[in-house]
């Protein structure tokens, strides 16, 4: 639970996106009520072929430069923020973004490989700033976006 909550303090301290803030508190209120409440799962959330749950997938693969808040996904599925959450990482094995930042990781790496400089890269994609998102492609890639692009350009 502590490590939950220092990593949604550590969101907000360094100006993370929303999408991610929000996921880090709905992790952290999640593992609260787990312990200390009666917090139902509910197993029919979204069944395996939800168009409501595609919609969102859809909506954040297009939008990979689009800095969406938790509300506006649940909105367009039509369900509370917390119910998205666990039923988008219960579908597909990762959090809405863990999701967002794959498909921001993927298309930087196009970006790269086509010469575009890691800046634009990063402001094209709606990093909140390049440190931000060289933190997440090395995390992700085991190589910064520099030798990433290096290794492309020889």
């Amino acid at each position: 639970m502590a490590r939950r909550l220092n990593r949604f303090i550590a969101n907000l301290e360094s100006r993370a996106g929303i999408l991610e803030a929000e996921c880090a508190l709905g992790d952290c209120l999640e593992g609260y009520f787990g312990i200390h409440g009666n917090m139902a799962s509910d197993e029919t959330a979204f069944p395996s072929g939800s168009p409501e749950l595609d919609r969102v997938h859809d909506l954040i693969v297009d939008g990979v430069d689009v800095n969406f808040s938790v509300q506006t996904l649940a909105d367009e599925a039509g369900y509370s923020r917390f119910h998205l959450m666990r039923s988008f990482k219960k579908r597909y094995g990762q959090t809405l973004h863990d999701f967002q930042l794959d498909c921001r990781i993927k298309k930087a790496k196009l970006f790269l490989r086509q010469g575009k400089p890691i800046s634009e890269t990063a402001f094209t994609l709606g990093f909140s700033d390049q440190s931000h998102f060289q933190r997440h492609f090395k995390k992700r890639i085991a190589l910064t976006p520099d030798q990433y692009q290096s290794f492309y350009a020889e």
